[in-house]
């Protein structure tokens, strides 16, 4: 009887020793808790992340139609009409492309000068927040030609606040743009702010 006694004592302890050792389910599941909020954070951040770098993309720029008024620093500008020409003509003087084969684009503007004073739409020598003006024909960019003694041509011409000031922007293209149906865009840049024009 003693040593069934002691048997049985002796099951009892190894029982209550192996459920010792063992981790409480609720342990377990707390555990798994924390394993799964961990990696749900980590999802979000990463979601978190994406949605974020997707807001800082450049947004594409605002193209304007011919007719538009559109403002531009103490400026406010808009492209009327757009032609291209072999060469052009005033009372005195006549025109041609420096290079055999190009032709003239004339984008036909009117200015308003919103500011103070007397300024000037186009300089030759561009400081600080001046104008630029290019025609932009995909991946090519080409500069105002100035004419000389042209009074219509608007690059370094003085505008007097208040009066809008109707003139012309030439630029020098080759043939092949000219003669070409797609995309021609004219840009107006000061610093970061731009304007831009589908003319074609």
């Amino acid at each position: 009887m003693k040593r069934k006694s002691f048997v049985l004592l002796g099951l009892l302890f190894c029982l209550s020793a192996a459920s010792c050792g063992e981790k409480p389910a609720a342990s377990v599941d707390e555990g798994q808790a924390a394993v799964n909020q961990e990696e749900t954070e980590e999802a979000g951040g990463v979601l978190q992340t994406e949605e974020e770098e997707s807001e800082t993309e450049e947004a594409p720029a605002v193209v304007h139609a011919v007719g538009e008024m559109t403002p531009l620093n103490d400026w406010e500008i808009t492209v009327t009409n757009f032609q291209i020409v072999d060469n052009i003509t005033s009372d005195m003087w006549e025109f041609t492309p420096s290079e055999g084969g190009n032709k003239f684009a004339q984008v036909f503007v009117t200015l308003n000068n919103k500011g103070a004073e007397a300024d000037t739409f186009l300089p030759s020598l561009v400081y600080n927040d001046d104008v630029m003006a290019q025609l932009v024909h995909g991946e090519e960019e080409f500069s105002q030609t100035q004419l000389l003694n042209y009074d219509n041509d608007l690059a370094n011409k003085s505008i007097d606040p208040g009066a809008p000031k109707d003139g012309e922007l030439v630029f020098e293209i080759p043939e092949a743009i000219a003669a070409a149906t797609d995309e021609l865009l004219i840009r107006f840049q000061s610093g970061d702010n731009e304007v831009i024009y589908k003319i074609r």
